[in-house]
């Protein structure tokens, strides 16, 4: 189904703004984890894996939650600045951007990674990330919209105070976890194949530009 809004005042009726995570949702991280997987000769595969079966294989290792969480902080500090945007991100916040709707970045990312490699603050990589993407797509990000929060509970804490008509996340626990409002539309990026979401107010999608189609119309 697509939700259908008449726009008005160069802005969209029915929507008072979107929350978006970050992490996997509008930065990927896929190619990084697969190189450094293979690099260490952790995996092996002819195929470009998604960032879950890359953290199922690992995971499957000896001592594999240490390489998982080294590699996360690897990956989310010194290798940042190689992630690529997720496809279509970018033309959907200038959508947002064109209609007037303010947009948030809401993310549960800690100040430093658990087992930590480079002592990096991974919220100020993630603001530089940011940063230079957004000014590479010639928009503007102010910092007033962009949350980090310490807990889950906070982040959903931070979506319902905001007031989102939206929230999208590559995440499912985040929709499902009791504290999450239920009149903020839940949209999951990149789910799991299987649909049997336990969660049926979920919207699921592949990728941006079926959010972009779901949203706008």
């Amino acid at each position: 189904m697509t939700r259908k809004h008449n726009i008005l005042a160069g802005g969209i009726e029915g929507i008072s703004s979107i929350g978006i995570d970050f992490d996997n949702t509008i930065v990927c991280y896929e190619d990084i984890f697969q190189d450094l997987a293979e690099q260490n000769n952790w995996i092996h595969s002819e195929k470009k894996l998604t960032k879950s079966d890359i953290k199922d294989k690992i995971l499957s290792l000896k001592n594999g939650l240490f390489k998982w969480k080294k590699m996360q902080s690897l990956v989310y500090s010194d290798l940042i600045s190689s992630a690529i945007p997720m496809k279509g991100v970018f033309d959907f916040i200038k959508k947002c951007d064109n209609h007037n709707v303010d947009f948030y970045i809401v993310s549960h990312k800690t100040e430093y990674a658990e087992i930590t490699t480079s002592g990096n603050n991974l919220r100020d990589m993630a603001l530089e990330w940011l940063s230079k993407n957004f000014a590479y797509h010639k928009l503007t990000l102010p910092l007033d919209n962009i949350y980090f929060a310490h807990t889950r509970e906070d982040k959903i804490n931070t979506i319902k105070n905001l007031n989102c008509t939206y929230f999208i996340d590559d995440l499912e626990e985040v929709f499902s976890h009791s504290l999450f409002p239920d009149d903020v539309q839940k949209i999951l990026i990149n789910g799991p194949n299987n649909h049997n979401l336990p969660n049926q107010e979920i919207v699921m999608k592949k990728n941006w530009n079926e959010i972009e189609e779901y949203v706008f119309g």
